[in-house]
């Protein structure tokens, strides 16, 4: 189960990167710099929670492996939420 919810979170947050990836060409420098920030932190998220989450189920943990697999899909779709409440 929790290599299926990191797969998961992959696909969310490539998903979430190329969002806002296709929203960044008429960017101005700082909204840029905010995108870019922003990428790097739901970069961050997953890479952190693929190394917690088979640290995890290595340990046993299987429950405890899955949530946290499947954090960073929850961290995209709070900032696709907020970006769109920002946005609208």
């Amino acid at each position: 189960m929790a290599i299926l919810a990191l797969i998961v979170s992959a696909n969310i947050s490539l998903l979430m990167i190329v969002l806002l990836l296709a929203s960044s060409p008429n960017a101005s420098p700082e909204l840029w710099l905010q995108i870019r920030l922003m990428m790097g932190a739901i970069g961050a998220a997953y890479i952190g929670a693929a190394f917690f989450s088979l640290r995890a189920r290595a340990a046993g943990a299987k429950r405890r492996a899955a949530i946290i697999g499947a954090a960073p899909a929850l961290f995209s779709v709070v900032l696709f939420v907020v970006l769109l409440v920002i946005s609208g």
